[in-house]
């Protein structure tokens, strides 16, 4: 009959058999990486939702689009160009001047035309989502998107 001597695993510095100490590191590890996954999934859902979402945007540059439309433009060369809007507002600008906004959903922007009436007002540019998306250079030589900013701020 021969005797086996016992066999004795190396030990941790915790007294832990050292591929327990090994398991149990490796699930520590990997619930940490889970539990800094959810929380940056959890933070992504609440700013792209909550109202940090919008100053957000607000803080992002805009996207300008180009449009076929000149400073020289008229309500008339509008319309003959893209149709009548959905509607045609008018609200008064510095000066003694009005804006006339009008709106086209289906393409997503709004036209605005400054003039004293809609007889005699030109294109100053467009506006979406609360931004100037297409601005031109004014009779007086001034980009008209500044003039379209404090339009939006009204």
């Amino acid at each position: 009959m021969k005797l086996h001597a016992p066999r004795w695993r190396h030990s941790s510095p915790e007294g832990l058999p050292e591929n327990e100490a090994e398991s149990r590191t490796g699930r520590v590890l990997l619930g940490t990486v889970a539990a800094g996954i959810l929380t940056c999934v959890v933070a992504m859902a609440i700013i792209r939702t909550g109202p940090a979402a919008s100053r957000a945007r607000s803080f992002s540059t805009s996207a300008r689009i180009a449009l076929p439309f000149k400073a020289s433009d008229d309500y008339l060369a509008i319309i003959s160009r893209i149709g009548r809007p959905a509607w045609d507002r008018t609200q008064s600008a510095p000066n003694g001047l009005e804006f006339h906004l009008l709106r086209y959903p289906d393409r997503s922007f709004t036209l605005v035309l400054l003039g004293a009436d809609r007889d005699h007002a030109h294109y100053a540019g467009a506006l979406a989502r609360g931004r100037v998306i297409h601005s031109v250079i004014l009779s007086d030589g001034h980009d008209s998107a500044s003039v379209l900013e404090r339009l939006l701020s009204f």
